[in-house]
């Protein structure tokens, strides 16, 4: 079992001052959409602004790149918010602010994954009956 859990939330300034927080319910939102929150992360991790810029320099963000930073906002902003849909959140994004989104999203998952204790990684390694 996992010890140290956390509960992040990470302030962005949008239309007003919100609060992207990665709950439950987010991550169960993730794991529908993407198959999996390994698979979710891994997503995420393909369209990292900045490692995307080191690769295609000059190329504007794709449009499949946009749904999903649009959808992980989604997903973190919905327990401040439940009446948001995702279109009301596309309406939060530019490509002035989309570099800080993705920043946040990113500081805001790292910031809810658990660490794992070293009875944890010893526990998660032995073989299960």
């Amino acid at each position: 079992m996992v010890s140290n859990v956390k509960d992040v939330s990470i302030s962005i300034q949008l239309d007003k001052e919100r609060y992207i927080r990665y709950d439950m319910n987010a991550f169960i939102e993730l794991e529908e959409k993407f198959g999996s929150i390994q698979d979710a992360l891994e997503v995420m991790e393909s369209i990292d602004p900045e490692k995307k810029a080191k690769r295609e320099k000059g190329k504007i963000v794709p449009r499949q790149d946009l749904k999903i930073i649009r959808f992980f906002l989604w997903a973190g902003l919905v327990s401040e918010d439940e009446t948001l849909t995702e279109r009301d959140v596309g309406r939060l994004i530019d490509f002035r602010n989309i570099t800080d989104v993705a920043a946040a999203i990113t500081n805001a998952i790292d910031g809810a994954m658990p660490e794992l204790s070293e009875e944890d990684i010893k526990n998660s390694q032995s073989p299960t009956p």
